[in-house]
Parts: C-alpha cells; structure tokens; sequence
C-alpha cells in the first residue's frame, strides 16, 4: 500500500554583484559503536544515514568490535539506523517500534562521536497450519499483519520487515525479526494460477486468520513483547462457500490486454478490518481467473501502468464484483485511457518562485473507483509553469506534492472555479481539463513549539498531530492533517499549513507507520481533540505553542 506524505525540497536563490564562493566540501564525520543487549559487539552491523526528507542514504558496515565512522558527511539532519539479522532494526535514540528515533544535526567540519545504537534481538510467532481434517499443510504462506489506516480506512496490511514464510512438511512456520507490538497472523492461500508456493486443497477453503475464522474482525490478536518468543500460534484452514472469477481483459482498443489485475473488498462493504488487495495477472490472450473468493463484495482493478514520473497513468478499469457462493465467470474488462490535465502553476507572494521544483499529484478521493495502488502521476512543471497529467481515473483531490521552500499550495482553480480540496471526477476524455491553475503561496502559517509532561518538565519523546478542527477534513493525503517528532533540542515545528482552525495535541506514542499510520484516522482524531490545544492560523502566522503530552 502506498505512503502519502508532502515532501518539501529547500531551494535558494543568492543575489550579489561577486561570483557565488564555492560551496564548502563536505568534512563533517559521525561515528559510533552498534551493540547487542548483550553488551556484545554487534560485528558486520549495516549503518544507514539519511536525511529527514529523504534522499540517497550513505551505508556502513560495523568492524568487528561494532565500530562505524562517516566520513565526508554534508552538514545537516540526519536519522542514523542499525540492522542485522536476527536483531531489530533500530533508529539513534527510538524508543518505540514503528517510530523514528533522535535527529541527529551535524554542522561542517564537526565530529560527532558516540552515536551508539543497541539492537534488541527480534521476536518471533511460531505454529502449525492444518486442514479441517487436522493434517498439516505444506507451502501455506504465512503473513504477520497490523491493523493500519490506509486509503482512507482502518486495513490489516502486512508488517514490513518481516518477510512472508511457507510451512514446512509437518505444517510448521516461523515468523521472526518481529518488533514489539499487537499482530493478526493470516495463512494466505495463493488464488493466483500458477504461483509459486500455491497449495494443493480442494475447494472451499479460504485465506485464513488465527485461529480458525475468514473474517480478520474475528482474528486472534498476538501481543509480542521486545524478543518475545510466541509459540503455537495454529491455525485451522477454514472452509466456506468460495466462488470463481474469470474473465477477459482488453485494451482501450479491443485488443486481448496482458495485465496485472488487483482484488479488494470494497469500501462499499462497510467493512473496517481488511486484509491487502489479491494480486492476479492476465494471459496473453487477456484470460484471468481468480479462485476461492469468499462471499462479499469485491473491486476489481485492472492498471497497465505508466511512467508516473512523467506524469503519465497506465490505462485503467474498475469493477465492482458481488461474490455469493457461486462462480461468476463471465467479466468483461476494457481499460480505458483516461483524463487528461493541462494546468499552470503561478506564486503569488515575494520572490519568484522555480516552477520546475514544482510537482502536481493527484490523489483518489474514492478508492474504489481510482487506482487503489500507486504511485499516481506527478506533474512537474517546465520551465514556462505548465503540467500535465495523463490517463486520470476516478475521483481525485488534486494536490502538492513537492515545492521549493517557502511555497506552498494556496489554491486550485478550474476555469476559474476554485476547486481546492474537492473530488474532481476523471475516467473520460470529456471529463479532462485544460485550464487548471495552481496558485501557491510564500506566507504560508505554521506552529512551533515544546512538550511537557505531566509535572511540567520539558519532554522530548512525543509526536505532534495538527488536524483541522472540521472533520470533514480528516482524509488520507489532506494538507489539513500532519504530524511531526521532535527535532534534536526537544522543540518541534510543523510548517506550511493552511490558514484555518486547527487542534494540536502531542501524544507519547503512536501506532503504525508514517504512511499508514493512526494519526490519520477518524476515530483516533476524535479521541484525542478534547485534549488537544485549539487555535486559529492565518497567513504568515507562525505561532508557538507549549502542549501537555498525552500519555495513552
């Protein structure tokens, strides 16, 4: 599933009558020891630095006593982590999994020495996997799962870092490298045709959560602790009415259509609680079928992919399919090529702006009639301020993904129109666009500020939510909602914001990832604005704030 976050690049632009001096050569050195809770070295360890926002990250091995030094290193921010095998993988200063830890900010020509990092030994879930008759099942992929926000609901996804592993003979698996936390185990029986590892059953059986039951809501939820061993985690296959699909898939132009095919419940269901998208692929003569699909009602997706980066989607179908225990057999898919975007982008403010630094995304609204996996198109912009985007589908939220700082996005308007933060519809050639401006502006507000606890003393392990006092606004990708951790002197900043009414609440933990995590669903947002502090931002506003931490 996909991350969706605004990235923001720095850019500036000197004047002076002198030639620029040269820009100073990187000296700055890191270095430090990576150990086991042992106290042991942590020999042949991969160290990893990189920036905040991203960028190409600068790798290490430890030596034998766990020693590893960067040299020549760009003055800046940096995360600095640690792995090996059969350990966690651990950020500088994390205390908790799934969280970032320390931001560590070294200045030109500076030594930073004793960035020490301890890597706890990873936990494990082991157990057997059996049919309704109690015999055990050879090849059965085994998936840790965590319950995510993603794509606008609550979805158990699969925990990154912890690979999926096949049962042995006697029906045994063993899940390892597992963080600290609350896990559903699922037993994904493969409904793609030939796919390595599939299992030989009879039909009727269904992907299955431990320890017995189809439905994830039903799911056993496996609590480990830091290097817990969990034992006997079983499961029993279930067997429910399952059908068949199948079909034909063909291109804009008729033509059979060799394409990857995804299958979700969709969003419609009401379900809250559901597992990743089914992935299947189509023939050559554009022949799919999909076995042993539980009752419910489905989507399905069917994308050829394009060259995002160019701005460019793939030709694309959706389909809704109800499943009720008998085989449905005769789909009939036809891609389409979608919308097309032509635009401007213009900078309202001081200065002048790079509109080549810019880049337009836009983001499903709906994810059962768009794309349900992206990446999705980035327009960037030429060097005379136009974008484009191609081969649109579905109702999208047109939005910045990447701008020069200080800019940010102030309006969107459509002939005129201010569309800003409303659903467009695209899918057709009349549903394209060719007036869309994008407006951006430098006197975006802000907020700083510190922590403290719960005696008054400054705290500097939280993480800052700032969302939007309506909630209508609380959706995946909204520029309304964002978080934040601490920088390296314990203070925070969240910057770029649009002008409105906001709550900001610094919690002592989260749940989930950065691109799937707690903080953009509804129900958690609810639970924390009473506590949060309220206020109001207007342009070029940069107001500091001191939050009591929430302890959950």
């Amino acid at each position: 599933m996909r991350t969706i976050l605004m990235l923001l690049f720095s850019a500036s632009v000197a004047v002076s009558a002198q030639p620029p001096a040269p820009a100073a050569k990187p000296s700055a050195i890191i270095r430090g020891r990576i150990l086991g809770i042992n106290g042991r070295a942590a020999r042949r360890a991969s160290v990893r630095i990189l920036a905040p926002t991203g960028g190409i990250p600068r790798n290490a091995v430890a030596d034998a006593d766990g020693r590893y030094e960067f040299r020549n290193v760009e003055a800046g921010d940096y995360r600095i982590s640690a792995s090996k095998p059969g350990f966690l993988v651990l950020e500088y200063g994390q205390q908790r999994a799934f969280e970032h830890g320390t931001v560590v900010t070294i200045k030109n020509g500076e030594t930073i020495e004793n960035v020490d990092i301890t890597l706890p030994g990873g936990g494990a879930i082991s157990g057997r996997v059996m049919d309704a008759h109690g015999d055990p099942v050879e090849g059965v992929s085994m998936v840790l799962m965590q319950m995510q926000f993603a794509a606008n609901r609550r979805r158990l996804l699969p925990v990154a870092g912890v690979g999926r592993r096949l049962t042995n003979d006697q029906g045994q698996y063993r899940l390892y490298s597992v963080p600290p936390g609350q896990y559903v185990i699922m037993a994904a029986l493969t409904n793609q045709r030939g796919a390595q590892g599939s299992v030989v059953l009879p039909s009727g059986y269904a992907p299955t959560y431990a320890p017995d039951t189809p439905n994830p809501a039903g799911a056993r939820v496996v609590t480990v602790g830091l290097s817990a061993q969990i034992d006997d985690v079983n499961v029993m296959l279930a067997q429910v009415a399952t059908s068949r699909i199948a079909g034909t898939v063909v291109d804009a132009f008729g033509k059979p259509l060799r394409a990857r095919l995804l299958m979700s419940r969709s969003q419609r269901s009401g379900s809250v609680t559901m597992e990743e998208p089914a992935v299947d692929f189509s023939d050559a003569d554009g022949g799919f079928e999909i076995r042993n699909v539980p009752a419910g009602d489905w989507v399905l997706q069917v994308s050829t992919g394009g060259d995002v980066n160019q701005g460019q989607e793939g030709e694309f179908v959706s389909r809704f399919v109800t499943v009720s225990g008998t085989d449905v057999t005769d789909l009939h898919l036809q891609s389409s090529v979608g919308s097309r975007i032509e635009g401007r982008i213009v900078f309202e403010g001081n200065g002048t702006g790079d509109a080549t630094g810019v880049t337009v995304t836009p983001l499903p609204s709906d994810f059962d009639l768009a794309p349900f996996v992206g990446p999705w198109g980035r327009g960037t912009g030429r060097v005379d301020g136009t974008f484009t985007l191609n081969g649109l589908h579905g109702p999208r939220r047109l939005s910045l993904m990447r701008a020069p700082t200080p800019w940010m996005l102030k309006a969107i308007r459509v002939n005129g129109r201010d569309v800003t933060d409303e659903p467009l519809s695209f899918g057709t050639k009349d549903e394209s666009l060719a007036d869309v401006e994008v407006v951006l502006t430098s006197t975006a507000p802000g907020i700083t500020g510190r922590v403290t606890g719960a005696r008054g003393e400054v705290v500097a392990d939280y993480t800052v939510i700032v969302f939007a006092t309506a909630a209508d606004r609380w959706y995946q990708g909204s520029r309304f909602l964002n978080f934040t951790r601490p920088k390296a002197d314990g203070s925070f900043a969240v910057a770029n914001l649009p002008p409105g009414d906001y709550y900001v609440a610094a919690v002592d933990r989260l749940q989930g990832t950065e691109g799937a995590g707690e903080w953009q669903d509804p129900a958690f947002l609810e639970s924390i604005a009473l506590r949060a502090t309220r206020l109001t931002l207007n342009d070029g506003q940069q107001p500091s704030v001191t939050l009591r931490r929430i302890v959950r």
